[in-house]
């Protein structure tokens, strides 16, 4: 495969990346300026899910490309924004998502994003990930080992029908820290290189679990 190549064509989806993290954390961040950020993560799991899919991701579609429309279960997958055809008749996936609360099973969410091509495909998540916060049980390693396998056997069977680059595909991992703090991390899969990169911590706000 051509490296060099394949890295000219990831600067584009690199760039919807970066822009969809910034609206993304912005979003976050005004939900903590309202003091709301411990709701929002500890209330349950589904409320988070409603969050996302509500007002944070429906705003980050409105400030990441002013012809887009944002629609809630495209086809089996949780969220798109998508882009008007030429035609006006068939909006065109350009970024995709899956939300999974459970990260030991999110592995069915990477498949599926493997199988759809746009030029940006994100899974968020959330759990103990780091070991900087949870020694004892954080999962970034296993979970990054998982996922590679998957997206290497899928890539495997592209490459041998010769089917390039389907899309960028990127990870969004939300974790309250055992300092009460709640941070995403943030990552991509190159997908020809075959390695996980640009891994950024951004830190949110104070997100104390309320008491029973």
């Amino acid at each position: 495969m051509n490296l060099s190549k394949g890295s000219a064509s990831l600067e584009p989806k690199k760039e919807l990346w970066n822009s969809f993290l910034e609206n993304f954390f912005a979003e976050l961040i005004e939900i903590s300026k309202a003091g709301s950020l411990s709701a929002f993560w500890h209330t349950s799991s589904k409320n988070r899910t409603e969050t996302y899919m509500g007002s944070v991701l429906s705003e980050v579609a409105k400030k990441l490309k002013k012809d887009l429309d944002f629609k809630v279960e495209h086809y089996t997958y949780d969220i798109a924004f998508r882009k008007k055809s030429p035609s006006q008749k068939h909006p065109i996936p350009l970024v995709v998502i899956e939300s999974e609360n459970w990260p030991f099973v999110a592995h069915h969410e990477v498949r599926k994003l493997l199988s759809i091509a746009a030029p940006l495909k994100i899974l968020i998540t959330c759990g103990t990930w780091s070991k900087e916060q949870y020694p004892e049980v954080a999962f970034a390693n296993k979970m990054l080992a998982d996922w590679k396998v998957v997206i290497d056997e899928h890539l495997d069977v592209l490459e041998e029908y010769n089917i390039g680059d389907t899309g960028f595909l990127a990870f969004l991992v939300g974790e309250c820290g055992s300092d009460s703090i709640l941070r995403f991390y943030s990552f991509n899969y190159n997908c020809f290189s075959r390695i996980f990169e640009d891994f950024k911590t951004r830190e949110i706000g104070k997100c104390v679990k309320p008491e029973l």
